[in-house]
């Protein structure tokens, strides 16, 4: 810069460095963990990471599972996920520039489902009987197209019986058949 007076004195001429503000990029490649399970509380370990632009940055997502969120602050993912799958989850931060810079990235979690639970069947008891007969059984986390195993008397395994999906919290098995084998049954 030169500094030019009314009556033509002008100043030596002086250097400066005008620095652009860097481009807002998001620097995570990945939730750390990158799995959770339904049902379950999840907690980031470590929250996204970015560079660039002109902190405080705000954070955001779109496209996780129902019961999740992220804090706005820190960009860590957190909360009780309801349903389980792949869920392609694009993070977005946003920076305090004027005018505002935005980057985004497409990051995967994995939502697996409970596992399940038996907490008793019905009849009960299970009548003694030689032929097919329908069972139900009772618990959480079942889904549709579960089956079941049952374990005899004698040790015996029966894996894989088809059953009905009536909830979440019920199934039936319609073939269920002891032989007339009296004694405690499991049920897997």
């Amino acid at each position: 810069v030169t500094v030019v007076n009314p009556g033509g004195g002008s100043s030596s001429a002086f250097s400066f460095t005008v620095s652009a503000v860097a481009t807002l990029s998001i620097t995570s490649t990945a939730f750390n963990p990158s799995t959770a399970t339904v049902g379950t509380g999840y907690s980031a370990v470590q929250a996204m990471a970015a560079t660039g632009g002109t902190t405080p940055y705000t954070w955001s997502v779109s496209g996780q599972p129902s019961g999740m969120s992220m804090n706005a602050t820190s960009g860590a993912l957190y909360g009780t996920p309801t349903a389980s799958g792949t869920f392609n989850i694009t993070v977005t931060v946003k920076d305090s520039s004027s005018p505002q810079q935005t980057a985004s990235k497409v990051l995967t979690l994995t939502v697996s489902a409970s596992a399940p639970t038996v907490t008793g069947v019905s009849p009960s008891p299970v009548p003694k009987k030689n032929g097919s007969q329908t069972i139900t059984i009772n618990g959480s986390n079942f889904v549709s197209g579960a089956t079941v195993t049952y374990h005899d008397p004698q040790g015996n395994t029966y894996p894989g019986h088809a059953t009905t999906f009536a909830s979440s919290s019920q199934l039936t098995d319609p073939a269920f058949n002891n032989a007339n084998d009296g004694g405690t049954w499991t049920v897997t």
